[in-house]
């Protein structure tokens, strides 16, 4: 870029990024990745298990939606077990403080729980595509658990600036 600018005779201004800022900047990529991993691992437990068939990807059809559509969209299932992504997670060695910062697990005494625990996930996307948060949609009734949860607000995550789908009307 600055050869080009050179070239054509652009002048370019730089700003210094304080170690602060870099730092954000390092975080908000840190929750980026750690969305990406997650989209994935939902989208595999949904389409590759035996549970995410049968009990998830039977109860999106029942509702209509295709599978085009849920593989457009990313759709994805967390399992019953109450720790499968956690433990996904760990193995693939995320910070733990990242990891609860997401909104993808939980902090307890005994150490990390999966907090959409057999849901639906709804990864919403930001512009150019990054995952930005999840929506999560219980599955079976339960009075004692919301029926919907969404990604706590965090650097990347702000609720009032998305809007879901845009990245995929983008074109329109």
């Amino acid at each position: 870029l600055r050869w080009l600018a050179n070239k054509y005779g652009i002048e370019i201004e730089e700003t210094i990024v304080s170690p602060e800022v870099k730092l954000q900047q390092q975080a908000s990529e840190s929750l980026y990745i750690i969305n990406s991993f997650a989209q994935k691992f939902f989208s595999d437990a949904l389409l590759n298990t035996d549970e995410g068939k049968d009990i998830a990807l039977t109860y999106l059809k029942e509702r209509g939606c295709r599978e085009d559509i849920i593989n457009k969209f990313q759709l994805g299932y967390n399992p019953v077990s109450g720790d499968a992504f956690s433990k996904a997670a760990t193995v693939a060695q995320f910070n733990t403080e990242l990891l609860v910062k997401t909104g993808l697990v939980v902090q307890r005494d005994n150490g990390i729980r999966d907090n959409y625990r057999e849901r639906i996930i709804f990864p919403i996307h930001n512009l150019s595509g990054k995952v930005q948060g999840f929506g999560a949609r219980l599955i079976k009734k339960n009075d004692k658990a919301p029926k919907y949860i969404n990604t706590p607000e965090n650097e990347i995550y702000v609720k009032s600036k998305l809007l879901y789908g845009s990245y995929f009307a983008r074109q329109a």
